[in-house]
């Protein structure tokens, strides 16, 4: 395969055939899939971000159960579509999401149901579903210190060279009535109102977490299930930089975040420091599950970076009898996490908030599935879970070894 076949894969592939060895090879066989079962199952399991408003709503999730892997959505006004398996697992599953997708059966939607192959003849015991939950970096903040309410400088009483009095005089341009519509609306001449309001961007996130977890609790009062987070649970914001023009026609502001933090460090030292919330509310909710029934995996904010929390604190991977779950699955070449920032138009009186962001080059997909495929040839699993890329996906996998 050479460099410009990469594009023979794409972002969200359903069907792929890996050849290992001298001629790696990742290809598209959705359209002609082999007559073996598939080798393993990759899942990639999205993100689980946005309200909706300033970034596109995201609630991905995925549950493993034996030879089964599912891709949900929780998304409410979206009815649950029954593939029809009938085996054990597949009845445990079923249960799970329906218990889930609430009253009305309408919160759960799913995307994608597959299975390795057949299972052997049922043994009795309850299987239990393994539900996998992706990046949220739900902020918990601090408070800040005051400020001068009218800190970012109105526009029309600018004082640089190139705006202010003296450039006027020379230009000789007559003076403007104040446009500045920032001053009475939902946002202010503080930053600090930019810091809060660029966190209130996750509440509905956070609320829907809560939501989940509520239901999970009831279901798991008659019926076993474990669920593991993976990674990007949360981010401790401790301040911010803000920068904006001397005019005040445009601001940024972005959270200054403590890398490298975990549940250990969240209760011996954030967890009384940062204010009351939606996501403070959702991340103790999560952290608060039994410990037998849940499992929180560690992420490092960079890629090969040094800011993962200390040794021992928590897993970067999960493996079992079924499955391998990673954390932040390496190599993803190339990859430029942008961390979450407010782009704030003074004049307007409107902001527009971006959590962290994924700039990834063409082929990324390739070499993580190559990557799963080299570890699934080193000690098999069913099915191999992953997340970080916010690209959802559930593909079937054929190894060919040589």
């Amino acid at each position: 395969m050479t460099a410009v076949d990469v594009d023979l894969l794409t972002d969200r592939p359903e069907a792929v055939r890996v050849t290992l060895g001298a001629a790696r090879d990742a290809r598209d066989v959705a359209s002609a899939r082999p007559d073996s079962p598939p080798s393993f199952l990759y899942v990639d399991c999205g993100a689980w971000m946005g309200d909706g408003r300033h970034v596109a709503v995201q609630r991905s999730f995925a549950v493993v159960c034996g030879e089964h892997a599912v891709l949900c959505e929780f998304q409410a006004g979206r009815p649950s579509r029954d593939p029809g398996h009938t085996d054990p697992e597949a009845q445990a599953i079923h249960r799970l999401l329906a218990a889930l997708a609430g009253p009305q059966r309408m919160d759960v939607a799913i995307r994608r149901w597959c299975v390795r192959r057949r299972g052997d003849e049922p043994t009795g015991a309850i299987p239990t579903p393994t539900m996998f939950l992706p990046d949220m970096h739900l902020p918990l903040v601090g408070r800040m210190p005051d400020l001068d309410p009218d800190l970012v400088p109105d526009p029309n009483q600018a004082r640089c060279w190139c705006h202010g009095p003296i450039f006027a005089r020379i230009d000789g341009a007559a003076a403007r009535a104040s446009v500045y519509r920032v001053v009475g609306s939902r946002l202010t001449r503080n930053p600090n109102d930019w810091f809060y309001a660029m966190a209130a961007s996750y509440n509905a996130a956070a609320e829907d977490l809560i939501r989940f977890l509520d239901r999970l609790g009831r279901h798991g009062a008659s019926a076993p299930y474990h669920l593991v987070h993976l990674g990007g649970l949360f981010d401790v914001w401790a301040g911010y930089k803000c920068i904006f023009q001397s005019m005040g026609f445009a601001g940024l502001v972005e959270p200054r975040i403590i890398a490298g933090l975990g549940e250990r460090e969240l209760a011996s030292r954030w967890q009384d420091v940062v204010l009351d919330g939606r996501p403070k509310s959702a991340v103790t909710r999560l952290i608060h599950l039994p410990t037998e029934r849940r499992t929180l995996l560690s992420a490092p904010h960079g890629h090969f970076a040094h800011d993962a929390p200390p040794a021992g604190v928590a897993p970067r991977f999960l493996r079992t009898d079924t499955f391998l779950a990673e954390s932040r699955p390496e190599p993803l070449i190339g990859c430029l996490d942008q961390p979450p920032h407010a782009r704030v138009g003074v004049f307007e009186g409107k902001a527009q908030f971006l959590p962290w962001t994924r700039v990834r080059p063409d082929g990324w997909r390739r070499e993580l599935v190559l990557a799963a495929a080299a570890r699934w040839a080193e000690s098999g699993f069913a099915s191999y879970v992953m997340a970080h890329t916010y690209e959802p996906c559930l593909a079937e996998i054929w190894v060919d070894p040589s």
